[in-house]
């Protein structure tokens, strides 16, 4: 649960217990004027335009969340394709050669780690089988 969604969970309970007190103010003073209800009426209406800002915070805060998740999800299948291509071309490369170094070999570990953690499965993982045999040059 994200701040603006709690905000926007809150606000509601706000005025209702705001209400409550008022209410309970209001009825403790048995002799409550014009100016003291009136007085009593403005803080509510304060009050209730508060929690309406916060709510509208809180949706404003929910739509931007959604278009940024939305931009991760097109970089990360963006990313995905782009290791998918470096690593293909890398570890073919070192197989056809028939050893790999260790720079590269370290290279290769880390991205395909991160691959995997993006997704990323099949071809890719059968190649990575056949490169992890091969020796290991300095």
């Amino acid at each position: 649960m994200t701040i603006s969604d709690l905000i926007a969970h809150l606000a509601p309970t706000v005025g209702v217990i705001a209400t409550g007190w008022f209410g309970l103010t209001a009825s403790k003073s048995a002799n409550l004027n014009k100016q003291q209800f009136n007085e009593l009426k403005n803080e509510l209406g304060t009050i209730q335009h508060t929690v309406e800002t916060v709510q509208d915070l809180g949706h404003s805060n929910n739509e931007m969340l959604l278009d940024v998740n939305k931009k991760l999800l097109v970089h990360d299948e963006a990313h995905l394709v782009t290791m998918y291509l470096r690593l293909e071309r890398d570890m073919t490369t070192a197989i056809n050669r028939g050893y790999t170094t260790v720079h590269e070999s370290d290279v290769i570990h880390k991205m395909h780690k991160s691959y995997k953690n993006l997704g990323g499965n099949g071809y890719i993982d059968s190649l990575y089988q056949k490169y992890n045999i091969l020796e290991v040059r300095s």
